[in-house]
């Protein structure tokens, strides 16, 4: 469901927000919510992951869409797991293995804190 625009009301300030979508379920993943590949090899998927977009399933069925089970309907039923995982709503790039011994290693990597992360932050 889209809402054209949503008014935010607080004490003394009114913020319009265009083209909110709206989940069917508080906490599930938004239909319009986007990824696309960035990089895939034989070992690695890297994935711009938009917001709205749960990263793994949640708990039951209003929840299974997520970016794992989109990637299995477009054809990347390999990639499982996720080694690290982006909030639904925060947007950014994934590194997913495609092979077991590839998962493997981005695990140990985020695990012993050898992979690096920079988040950024648009304040409004």
């Amino acid at each position: 469901v889209l809402v054209p625009h949503l008014a935010v009301l607080v004490p003394h300030l009114a913020v319009l927000v265009p083209h909110l979508a709206v989940a069917p379920v508080t906490g599930a993943s938004l239909p319009t919510a986007t990824w696309r590949a960035l990089h895939v090899d034989g070992a690695l998927l890297v994935v711009d992951k938009g917001a709205g977009l749960l990263t793994v399933p949640g708990i039951g069925e209003a929840k299974a869409d997520c970016l794992l089970s989109r990637l299995a309907d477009a054809g990347h039923p390999e990639v499982g797991h996720a080694a690290h995982r982006l909030d639904r709503d925060t947007s950014g790039v994934l590194a997913l293995g495609r092979t077991p011994a590839a998962h493997r290693s981005l695990c140990v990597q985020f695990q012993e804190r050898r992979a690096s992360k920079r988040y950024e932050a648009l304040v409004l």
